[in-house]
């Protein structure tokens, strides 16, 4: 209630806030980082399954054939997802707001921020901007840290818990094949779990990630007795303390711990 200046996301994400904007201080500057200019927007997905994409050398995402590495052929009408338990309808505009997963999307967040804050503070104007211009340099040099450590890799097949990282997928050419759920809050039905099972003792994935935030019982039951392997993935930093580091550590640990996983050990 005191800033003087907001950043949030938007209300694709962060639903709780909206009230609270509403009702508060008019003369508040709420910067809305979804609309920055600069950021890239994929569409929501709204089914469980889809398809492997591979990526061009300058990030454009290229379909692969669907053959091997979709999840199952139930992406066809509203019904068909329903009965697969827990899918639903995308509407049209839609857009996934997981845009922090993409290291271009975070650099146009941050002149985005430092625009904000010239605006409000113009006597520091000449210190954000200096700023700025660091953190695109190491924001740079993370990405190409990180697209060395995934090219080894970046064409195994896996699974994740819930689907949140379509850009990190598109910044980096991974091979995510689908998820387990929706959204933490949208938990899978039966259905759904029993064909991802039979997906998994398919072979057609390496390797399932879970997240901190569920509960690891079920991702145990899908997979044992399937040989597939497992990891974590933590999408939001659910265990790093905030700090100047938090988004380098986040984006490291997500590459870190989806190499670990997805490399293929040689007896």
């Amino acid at each position: 209630q005191e800033a003087d200046v907001v950043f949030w996301i938007g209300e694709e994400l962060e639903t709780f806030l909206v009230r609270s904007l509403r009702a508060g201080d008019p003369a508040r500057r709420v910067v809305t980082l979804m609309d920055a200019p600069g950021v890239e927007h994929l569409p929501l997905r709204g089914g469980l399954g889809w398809s492997a994409h591979r990526h061009d050398d300058d990030g454009h995402g290229q379909q692969a054939d669907t053959g091997r590495h979709g999840l199952s052929a139930a992406q066809n009408d509203g019904r068909d997802r329903e009965k697969a338990g827990g899918e639903r309808a995308v509407r049209p505009g839609e857009r996934d707001a997981h845009i922090w997963l993409s290291p271009g999307n975070a650099i146009a967040m941050v002149e985005a921020m430092a625009a904000a804050l010239e605006a409000d503070d113009a006597a520091n104007a000449e210190i954000y901007r200096r700023n700025v211009e660091r953190l695109r340099q190491r924001l740079q040099a993370l990405t190409e840290e990180m697209a060395g450590v995934i090219k080894p890799v970046h064409d195994r097949p896996y699974v994740v818990m819930h689907d949140a990282y379509q850009y990190f997928e598109h910044a980096f050419g991974t091979a995510a094949i689908g998820s387990v759920a929706i959204s933490p809050e949208r938990q899978p039905g039966a259905a759904r779990l029993a064909t991802l099972r039979q997906t998994l003792l398919s072979g057609k994935a390496v390797c399932i990630f879970a997240e901190p935030q569920f509960e690891p019982r079920m991702l145990r039951t899908l997979i044992a007795g399937t040989g597939i392997r497992s990891g974590t993935l933590d999408p939001v930093g659910f265990s790093l303390a905030p700090g100047p580091r938090a988004y380098f550590d986040l984006m490291r640990n997500l590459a870190g711990n989806l190499s670990s996983c997805l490399t293929v050990e040689i007896n």
